[in-house]
């Protein structure tokens, strides 16, 4: 079980360690906002589809067995950064993020679109143990 203390903000350092993938950070959201596209394009039924990005290279990808027509998935993406916020507004996904006081949002936070807010909770046995 993750420790928010341990992994709140930074990332999940040590997962990126273990898969070895020393992308910066800006780029990982690049790279998530790639993935998202390819993965709306194979759920939309338009297949086979091809694509040549800067992270992944498709041909003729397809799902097999076919989506149900007119099903989408709803994109979920985690950050507060410049770049998560860039990265889900061109998939439209909805942010979910560390709430910040409205002095310290940024014109994206307040102009974007849909919006969440992760919180932690602390459960003990008991009222008085919590």
């Amino acid at each position: 079980m993750r420790d928010i203390s341990e992994h709140g903000r930074r990332g999940f350092r040590d997962d990126l360690i273990a898969l070895r993938d020393q992308t910066a950070h800006d780029q990982r959201y690049d790279r998530v906002a790639e993935y998202a596209f390819i993965v709306k394009q194979l759920l939309s039924g338009k297949s086979p589809i091809t694509f040549d990005g800067a992270y992944y290279t498709l041909k003729c990808l397809k799902l097999t067995p076919a989506p149900a027509p007119g099903r989408t998935a709803k994109m979920f993406t985690s950050g507060s950064s410049t770049a998560s916020l860039a990265a889900a507004k061109a998939i439209g996904a909805t942010v979910v993020g560390y709430p910040r006081p409205p002095a310290e949002q940024t014109e994206m936070e307040i102009a974007g679109g849909s919006r969440g807010v992760r919180v932690g909770v602390i459960a003990r046995n008991s009222s008085a143990a919590a």
